[in-house]
């Protein structure tokens, strides 16, 4: 058994669970996520607060991957991290590993996650100082 989770799990997936567009998403990818051994945990848990050790202001800015072996992934690397746990490889993964389409991958998903449509508006992210 790992310290923070069942036996044969790989990690968390952790998500804004305040945020409906988010929530859809990480339902939508539930299952697909089960089977390569990782959960979802919302970014506002005690747990995904714990595991991640960001600042309040940060935490709800990407979506982050935590394996139980302490690694974390976020964002766009934490996107490409479980596309290579999965038939994704070919199509996502592999092409991060070049430079410039890993560049062009974490300014694409910035841009989307800045712009999330939550209730017909956008989320609420702290603002950083």
């Amino acid at each position: 058994m790992t310290e923070h989770g069942d036996e044969g799990r790989r990690g968390w997936v952790c998500f804004d669970a305040h945020c409906p567009w988010c929530r859809r998403w990480a339902e939508r990818a539930r299952p697909w996520l089960a089977r390569r051994g990782y959960a979802l945990l919302p970014l506002q848990s005690p747990l995904a607060v714990s595991l991640l050790k960001v600042p309040p202001e940060e935490l709800l800015r990407e979506m982050r991957v935590v394996e139980t072996s302490g690694a974390v992934f976020g964002g766009a690397d934490a996107l490409i991290h479980l596309a290579s746990a999965g038939r994704l490889t070919r199509h996502i993964a592999r092409p991060a590993r070049i430079p410039v389409v890993r560049a062009l991958l974490r300014v694409l998903y910035r841009h989307i996650a800045q712009r999330r449509p939550c209730d017909g508006g956008r989320c609420e992210l702290p603002q950083a100082s």
